[in-house]
């Protein structure tokens, strides 16, 4: 019972697959089969993390298979816009570029000190992830791409923030609340996996 966090994760890592090799090989069905897809890891993405906090099913293994499956979709999603309405990704251009600097910044430096991927999974974090959802879901359904740059700012605001968790924990760490939880996270001898946040 405790690996059905896991199984709702995997939705989420099957459709940005499905999503990223339809890009690639069926450009004409990917505009079709991207919404449905996309829909269905945006829902594993918001159970997967509260079915496993409510039951006490949190794993490291989860928090890690959660967070490589959210940066998954983040490329499959990057991938799709890119090919399907590059004219709208035209504006944001410099602000995803610096964004996608700071991610790998993000990632790199967790790598480099803690021998580990990140997985805080922090309060802002979620917010970002549902902004991010409804934000697509709103493009995909008005075609309006006012919200982009918003987007961005948003997914970039959650890499710098993953950045200062990194720098303050002097051992590694998963689901953390936020900074404040990371500070508070440094005094404890033992870290818990599933912290209710």
């Amino acid at each position: 019972m405790n690996q059905i966090p896991n199984l709702i994760t995997s939705v989420r890592f099957i459709a940005a697959i499905l999503i990223l090799s339809s890009c690639y090989m069926w450009p004409e069905q990917c505009r079709q089969t991207f919404l449905p897809l996309f829909i269905a890891a945006g829902v594993s993405d918001m159970l997967d993390g509260f079915v496993a906090r409510r039951f006490h099913w949190c794993t490291e293994f989860g928090a890690k298979f959660d967070s490589i499956s959210d940066l998954l979709l983040y490329a499959a999603v990057a991938l799709f816009l890119t090919n399907s309405a590059p004219q709208h990704l035209a504006h944001v251009q410099n602000l995803l570029i610096v964004g996608a600097f700071i991610q790998i910044f993000h990632l790199g430096l967790a790598l480099f000190k803690h021998r580990r991927f990140p997985s805080y999974h922090t309060t802002l974090s979620r917010a970002c992830a549902y902004f991010i959802f409804f934000g697509i879901v709103g493009f995909w359904s008005t075609g309006s791409s006012i919200v982009f740059p918003l987007l961005v700012i948003s997914w970039t605001m959650c890499s710098l923030e993953g950045i200062v968790i990194t720098l303050i924990l002097k051992k590694a760490a998963i689901n953390l609340g936020g900074i404040r939880s990371a500070i508070e996270t440094n005094g404890r001898d033992k870290i818990e996996v599933c912290q209710s946040v």
